[in-house]
């Protein structure tokens, strides 16, 4: 995990959380996921958030809430590990 791509995403995280809940912004936020988080313990339930994600939610899609609730945690690891240089 490169520093460089833990602070882009935590960027793209926190744009997200703060309102820009487009599906574009989703689909920015999961490409940079898949390309390189693959090994975070977070990553399965994200991307699978995120693949799911559709603005207002509806059957069998992730709302804005639940989308939010993932990336929260996600970003809550990411910035614990930021810390941690053994994580």
């Amino acid at each position: 995990m490169i520093y460089d791509d833990v602070r882009a995403l935590l960027e793209l995280i926190d744009r997200f959380v703060d309102g820009d809940a487009s599906l574009a912004m989703a689909n920015e936020i999961e490409g940079l996921v898949l390309e390189c988080f693959s090994d975070e313990r977070w990553f399965d339930d994200v991307s699978l958030a995120l693949a799911q994600y559709r603005p207002g939610g509806g059957r069998h899609y992730y709302d804005e809430a639940s989308v939010v609730v993932e990336l929260k945690a996600a970003a809550s690891a990411l910035r614990d590990q930021e810390h941690d240089p053994c994580a």
